[in-house]
C-alpha cells in the first residue's frame, strides 16, 4: 500500500524513498505518516506547512485505497481504506516462499557416539536438524540429511569390556533399561572402575583400561572375535536409537556415515597437500605431518601421527571430499554443540587451503548447552547426564496427567495420541524458541504451561478457533459466495498473518529456527486480543471475522509444522 502513497506523491512532483514512510507512533494517527521535515529544505517551507497543504491537495482526489489523509503538526497520515488494504494483506499472505535459486544443502546430525544413549544435548540438536530441514525444504532448497555414527575408539571399547563382563551378572531385563541405556550402563561402569584402579595404580596402569586398550588394538587388526563382540553391542546400540529416532519424528537419513569405514581414510589427501606444498602444511622431525594456521590465530594443527595413523580432523577432510564426490552440495552444515567451534574453524580453514571448500561452503550450526531449571548439569540413572527419550517421556507422562485433570472420559487411545501430540509440542517448542547460541535452563513444567511462550499456548490457541469455526458453521468455499468487507479492527492480525511467507524466507536464510516459534507466538497474540474485545458470533462482521480466524489457524498450523509440531482440533 506504500506505493498507493509514493505515486500519490510523485503525481506532485515529490519523490522519496519508501524508506522514509514510516509507522505513526499513536496508532489513531493512521498506519503510514510521511515526516515533512524531509521535504522542508526541497520546498522551502516549514514541515507543518507542508503537511497541511498537502492533506488539501491530496484529498481533493483521494485514491479509493485510502480512507484519510490528515496533517498533524509536521507529519502527514495516511490512514488505508481498510477493506482494500485487507485484500492486499490476504494476497501477500498466499504468496509461495520459495527462493530464486534452489541449492543442494547437506545437513549432518546428530552424529552420536555409539558408546551410550542419545542425551538431552542430543534432544536439541535433532530438534534443530529436523526444523532446520523441513525449514530449508518448505523454501525450495534440496536438502540432504545425512549422519556421522562416531563408532569406533577406546570409549566403545570401554562399553565392549563391560558389555564381555557384565552382561550375565546385569542383564538389560534385570535392570529395566532400554538397549541403548544398557550400553551407557555398562560403559559407566567400566569407567568408574578404571577411575578407581588409576587411583592405585596412575593413570594408564589400570587393569581394566589396558584391557580396554588390548581391545581397541585388535580391533583395529581385525580380530574376529573382537569384532564380533563390537556387532553385538552396537546392534543394541542402533536399536536403541531407532525407538529414540521414532520419538523425535527422525525417521530415516538420506545418507548414513560410519567412522568404523572412514577412520584410516583421508591418509592419501594429506601426503598429496604435502606433496603440493599447501599453504602451511610440513612435516616434522618424527615424520608427522601437521598445519600452521598462526596466521590465522588456529595455531598448529596436526593431521597425521609419526606413524602415519589418522586423527579425527584427517577423517573429516576425507568426508568432506566424500560428500562432495557424493552430493556436490552448494552448503554442508553441521549441527554441532559450540564447544567444538575452533575444531570447525579449523576444518574449513583446512579445507579451504586444499581446494575442498571452506567457509564459504561450510557452515558450522552451533549451539549451547541444557541445563536442568536450577542452571545444573542433569543427573540421571545413567552416565552423567539425562537421557533424550527420558526427557521426551516426562513430557508426554506430565501432559498425560494433565489431560487426565481436565477430561477424565477420554478413552485410552485418544489420551495417548493427544499426550504424544501435546507433550513433543512443549519439548519442541521450548528448545527451539531460544536462540541457538543461548544454553537452556530445561523445566518440564514451565515447558507445559498453556501460559507464556509455550507449545500447548499456541496449540491451545489452535484448538480453540476450530472450536469457533465450528461453532460459526464455517466453510472456506462460502467464500465464493461473499463480498468481504474488513474493518479497521481487522487490519493488525492481517498484518501479521501477511508477514508469514517472508518470515519464513528470511528465518531460512539465516537459519533462524526460533523465529518461526517468535512468530507463531505473536501471532496467537495478536488474534487472542481480537478474540478477548470482540464477540465473533453474532457480529455483523460474522464471517470476516470467522474467515481471518480460520487464516490465523492455517498459519499457526503450518509454521508449527516447520518444527515438526502437530496440533489438535480439541485439548
Amino acid at each position: 500500500m506504500k506505493s498507493i502513497i509514493l505515486e500519490l506523491l510523485k503525481k506532485h512532483n515529490i519523490e522519496i524513498e519508501e524508506k522514509l514512510l514510516e509507522a505513526p507512533k499513536l496508532k489513531e494517527h493512521g498506519d503510514v505518516s510521511l515526516p515533512c521535515f524531509i521535504l522542508s529544505k526541497q520546498l522551502g517551507k516549514n514541515p507543518a506547512q507542508i503537511a497541511k497543504e498537502l492533506e488539501e491537495e491530496f484529498n481533493k482526489n483521494k485514491p479509493q485505497e485510502l480512507s484519510k489523509i490528515q496533517a498533524t503538526g509536521p507529519f502527514l497520515n495516511f490512514t488505508f481504506n481498510p477493506s482494500v488494504y485487507a485484500k492486499e494483506l490476504i494476497s501477500k499472505y498466499s504468496q509461495n516462499p520459495k527462493v530464486e535459486e534452489s541449492q543442494k544443502i547437506v545437513i549432518e546430525f546428530p552424529s552420536p557416539n555409539t558408546n551410550k544413549n542419545l542425551h538431552i544435548g542430543h534432544t536439541r540438536n535433532m530438534l534443530i536438524g529436523n526444523s532446520l530441514y523441513l525449514l530449508l525444504s518448505k523454501v525450495g532448497h534440496n536438502v540432504v540429511t545425512t549422519n556421522l555414527n562416531n563408532d569406533r575408539g577406546i570409549s566403545i571399547c570401554y562399553a565392549m569390556l563391560g558389555y564381555q563382563k557384565f552382561k550375565t551378572q546385569e542383564t538389560q531385563e534385570s535392570l529395566n533399561l532400554k538397549s541403548d541405556e544398557y550400553v551407557a550402563y555398562l560403559y559407566a561402569k567400566i569407567s568408574n572402575i578404571i577411575k578407581e584402579e588409576e587411583k592405585i595404580s596412575g593413570e594408564g596402569n589400570s587393569p581394566a583400561y589396558k584391557e580396554a586398550m588390548n581391545m581397541l588394538e585388535k580391533w583395529e587388526a581385525g580380530d574376529e572375535q573382537v569384532r564380533e563382540l563390537w556387532k553385538e553391542v552396537l546392534e543394541l546400540v542402533y536399536q536403541g536409537y531407532t525407538k529414540t529416532y521414532h520419538n523425535y519424528k527422525l525417521h530415516t537419513f538420506d545418507k548414513q556415515f560410519y567412522e568404523s569405514e572412514v577412520y584410516d581414510k583421508g591418509r592419501d589427501l594429506i601426503e598429496k597437500a604435502l606433496k603440493e606444498k599447501v599453504e602451511g602444511i610440513f612435516e616434522d622431525e618424527s615424520g608427522a605431518i601437521g598445519i600452521d594456521l598462526e596466521d590465522v590465530k588456529l595455531g598448529t594443527k596436526f593431521l597425521l601421527r609419526s606413524n602415519k595413523t589418522t586423527l579425527y580432523m584427517t577423517q573429516d577432510l576425507y568426508l568432506a571430499q566424500l560428500k562432495e564426490e557424493l552430493f556436490s552440495p552448494d552448503k554442508s552444515i553441521f549441527i554441532v554443540g559450540h564447544e567444538q567451534e575452533y575444531h570447525f574453524n579449523v576444518l574449513f580453514e583446512i579445507l579451504k587451503r586444499f581446494n575442498l571448500g571452506g567457509y564459504e561452503k561450510n557452515y558450522h550450526f552451533s549451539y549451547g548447552y541444557v541445563f536442568d531449571k536450577e542452571g545444573k548439569k542433569f543427573s540421571s540413572r545413567v552416565g552423567n547426564t539425562i537421557g533424550a527419550d527420558e526427557v521426551y517421556e516426562l513430557c508426554v507422562n506430565k501432559a498425560k496427567e494433565n489431560l487426565m485433570s481436565r477430561n477424565a472420559n477420554l478413552s485410552h487411545d485418544e489420551l495417548e495420541r493427544r499426550a504424544h501430540i501435546i507433550g513433543f509440542g512443549a519439548l519442541a517448542f521450548y528448545f527451539l524458541k531460544s536462540a541457538p547460541t543461548h544454553s537452556i535452563n530445561f523445566d518440564v513444567e514451565q515447558a507445559l504451561s498453556f501460559e507464556g511462550e509455550t507449545g500447548p499456548y499456541v496449540q491451545y490457541c489452535y484448538a480453540r478457533i476450530q472450536s469457533l469455526l465450528k461453532r460459526g458453521k464455517f466453510n472456506v468455499q462460502m467464500l465464493q459466495e461473499r463480498e468481504l468487507n474488513f474493518d479497521s479492527s481487522h487490519i493488525p492480525l492481517l498484518e501479521k498473518i501477511s508477514k508469514y511467507p517472508e518470515m519464513v524466507l528470511d528465518s531460512a536464510q539465516k537459519y533462524k529456527i526460533s523465529q518461526l516459534a517468535h512468530y507463531t507466538m505473536q501471532l496467537c497474540k495478536e488474534f487472542n486480543e481480537l478474540y478477548q474485545t470482540t464477540q465473533f458470533i453474532g457480529h455483523e462482521k460474522e464471517f470476516e471475522l470467522l474467515y481471518i480466524s480460520h487464516l490465523t489457524a492455517h498459519t499457526i498450523k503450518k509454521t508449527l509444522r516447520l518444527l515438526h509440531i502437530d496440533v489438535l482440533d480439541e485439548m
